[in-house]
Parts: structure tokens; C-alpha cells; sequence
């Protein structure tokens, strides 16, 4: 996570850094460069995600901006590159064919790098399905909107239990996003999501807060 000195809420920021192809692969060259610090720290298998604004992946700067070079094999296999739904406001218009081939490009670079590919906020738009026929992913980021009402709304359960069989069908990983409540880790895992991620077990945390935590396992 980035995060801006000053205080305050970081969206705006954010929203007129990843307008520019520039501004956001520069930043996201130095959020690569942080987190490559932290695995190297971390013990393995655990790994870390990166997420790409679609204006950087669209610029094909994956493999020329981003300091990947020299990286070890055993460190790239524990990168997964996340491709957003839903990046910004700027990102609901249509993007222009060039720039979606030009992701495509990137996506393939960062493959033969090493690195996984997830899929973020998935069922958060219509286009999820349109993105798995255009790319191959290996994890699957189910939205935090299917995961606040899966402990009280059936339809939701059933929709989570389809999403996870669709997932294994293709050999993908799936990661549940957003489970705050133990009920809720309680019924992803019944119905056979891989992993899940949200505050029930932590927050955000600075690098050594981080390295300083127990391998968490499953839900308590």
C-alpha cells in the first residue's frame, strides 16, 4: 500500500497519478522496489502481490521501467502481478484497442518473468468473465461485495460456491477479499476458497510489524 505524508485521504492523489503513464510507473517502480525488500525478508512460500494500474500495464513499461531485471528466480516466482477490475474513475470509459493489446503485452512480460497473474475484484464489473477469456490468470481475488453478504444471503453463498468451482475448473487459486468476521472465513472455507485476506486477521502494517508476525494459517 502507498501511502502519502501529510495525512488525509490519499484517493485524490492517487486518481491523478495513475492518469499518467509517467507518474505511475514511476511510483509503482519504487512500490516494487519496497516490496522486493520485504520478500526478501519474508520466509518463503509466503509471497507478495504487486498491483498495476491499467495506464502502466498499458504502457508496456512492465519489463522496460520496472526493476525486475535482476531478480532471482526463486523471488519472482513468489511476485504475482495484479491486474485491476476497477482502477479509477478514469478507467469505467472505453479503452482505446492499443492500450488493451498493449496490457495484454505486459501481462505476457511479466509471465515470462516469473511472475503469477491475479485477477482483482472479481465480480465487482461485467467484464470479469470478458477478462478471463482475454487473459490466463493464476489466482483468482473474489470481490469484498460477495464476501459481506455470503453469511446472510444464500443467493450470494451459492453464487461464491459457482465462482470457486468455475476457478478450480480452470486450475486457478481463488483468494477471498474482505472477510472482517469469522463468519465469514467460516463459510468461504466451507465452500473450498484457497485463501482469504481482510481484517480479521490484520490490518495494514509497516515492513517491520509485518516480519514480525507468525505465519497466521487458518481462521481461529
Amino acid at each position: 500500500l502507498a501511502r502519502f505524508e501529510g495525512g488525509g485521504s490519499p484517493e485524490p492523489r492517487i486518481a491523478e497519478i495513475v492518469k499518467d503513464p509517467e507518474r505511475a510507473a514511476a511510483l509503482t517502480a519504487r512500490v516494487c522496489i519496497e516490496a522486493l525488500h520485504v520478500l526478501r525478508e519474508l520466509p518463503a512460500p509466503r509471497y507478495l502481490t504487486i498491483n498495476l494500474p491499467s495506464v502502466v500495464l498499458g504502457t508496456g513499461l512492465v519489463k522496460d521501467r520496472l526493476p525486475f531485471e535482476h531478480v532471482p528466480p526463486e523471488l519472482m516466482s513468489r511476485l504475482v502481478l495484479e491486474v485491476t477490475e476497477v482502477v479509477a474513475d478514469w478507467d469505467k470509459t472505453e479503452m482505446p484497442e492499443v492500450l488493451r493489446g498493449a496490457q495484454f503485452e505486459a501481462v505476457k512480460a511479466a509471465r515470462e518473468m516469473g511472475m503469477r497473474i491475479a485477477l482483482d475484484d472479481f465480480g465487482r464489473r461485467g467484464g470479469s468473465i470478458a477478462r478471463l477469456l482475454q487473459m490466463e490468470f493464476d489466482i483468482l481475488k473474489i470481490d469484498r461485495a460477495f464476501i459481506r453478504r455470503v453469511a446472510k444471503d444464500r443467493h450470494a453463498e451459492r453464487i461464491l460456491r459457482a465462482i470457486v468451482a468455475m476457478a478450480r475448473s480452470l486450475g486457478v487459486e481463488t483468494v477471498a477479499e474482505g472477510i472482517e468476521f469469522k463468519e465469514q472465513a467460516t463459510i468461504v472455507r466451507a465452500v473450498g476458497v484457497d485463501y482469504g485476506q481482510g481484517w480479521l486477521w490484520h490490518r495494514a502494517l509497516p515492513k517491520a510489524d509485518l516480519l514480525a508476525l507468525p505465519n497466521l494459517g487458518a481462521a481461529p
